[in-house]
């Protein structure tokens, strides 16, 4: 999966990456010990798009921006802990571009991997 972030085109990446983020979180509850590889591919998706989606817009940090909607709306923050990964990103398909989305589905990625971690295996 690594390799193939590297080669893949923004569409292709898009296609790829938004069916098999979800699957992590099984991964790494069959496979503890790849938790770190994991998460270190998360890490470089979410760079990825991030970079992707600051040469697009005039928002140099999408990740903050998100982070700044979700404390200012802690219902929304509630219900992303709540649901399953990339679910809210089907149904916001609409308004976001693929790099936008695909950040989110790493951002629920991660809650579900320590939600998965917290509540126990």
């Amino acid at each position: 999966m690594g390799t193939l972030l590297t080669v893949l085109t923004q569409a292709k990446r898009f296609t790829f990456f938004m069916p098999t983020l979800p699957c992590l979180v099984s991964f790494c509850q069959a496979f503890p010990p790849l938790y770190e590889d994991i998460v270190s591919l998360l890490i470089q998706i979410g760079q990825v798009c991030a970079s992707d989606v600051a040469t697009v817009t005039r928002d140099f940090d999408p990740i903050i921006t998100r982070l700044q909607q979700l404390k200012e709306k802690p219902s929304e923050r509630a219900r992303l802990l709540k649901e399953p990964a990339c679910k809210t990103e089907a149904r916001d398909s609409g308004s976001l571009d693929p790099n936008m989305q695909l950040c989110h589905c790493v951002e629920s990625t991660f809650i579900d991997i320590i939600n998965m971690s917290v509540g126990g295996v």
